[in-house]
């Protein structure tokens, strides 16, 4: 995989009352000006050049969906969450950091930061933490998730983990999902490495 460009420092104008609202986030959610920047650079990403069309939902209007969906609807709303996201990445690949989605390849770690941490942690106010732990010297990961819905959501989040490990898709090594406990307000997964 191509290394990321280094990070750069760029500066901009803003008028008094752009600053105030940068000032008035950074004082709300306790984060950084640049990371509030960074956020703003990715939603405006998501809105004018995501390769699917995009429409806000509220976090307790996808709730009221989700809840409302049987096992069978669940399998298909993520599929179509994952399919959005691979044409996201594949775009992402190809925009910014200028190589061929074909030869991208991400060890694990780098797929559970994006997909839990970035994906859903920072992008939901549903999902209240998630973490994994290494086991038999990285051939295995159990991953741990707490949420405050039901059952439902729990399996929308392990069908398009499923899905991901499936299509091999970035991925330098296989891994398949050989443990899954879903339940209201909690996920568990086990991952573990296939022998090649």
């Amino acid at each position: 995989m191509s290394k990321v460009k280094k990070e750069k420092t760029i500066g901009f104008r803003v008028n008094e009352f752009e600053n105030n609202r940068i000032n008035v986030l950074s004082d709300l959610t306790g984060e950084k000006k640049s990371k509030i920047i960074r956020q703003a650079i990715n939603d405006y990403y998501i809105r004018k050049i995501a390769p699917y069309p995009v429409s806000i939902l509220g976090t307790n209007e996808f709730n009221f969906c989700l809840s409302c969906m049987n096992d069978d609807q669940i399998k298909k709303f993520a599929r179509i969450n994952f399919d959005n996201g691979l044409q996201s990445i594949e775009t992402l690949a190809r925009l910014y950091l200028e190589v061929d989605p074909a030869t991208l390849r991400v060890g694990l770690q780098y797929f559970l930061t994006i997909y839990f941490k970035n994906t859903l942690i920072d992008q939901s106010k549903t999902i209240d933490s998630v973490e994994w732990e290494w086991l038999e010297g990285r051939k295995k990961v159990r991953i741990i998730g707490k949420h405050r819905m039901n059952e439902n959501l729990s399996l929308f989040i392990k069908y398009v983990t499923k899905y991901w490990l499936e299509s091999q898709k970035f991925m330098k090594y296989k891994y398949s999902m050989t443990m899954d406990v879903t339940l209201d307000g909690l996920f568990i997964f086990e991952l573990t490495k296939e022998e090649s």
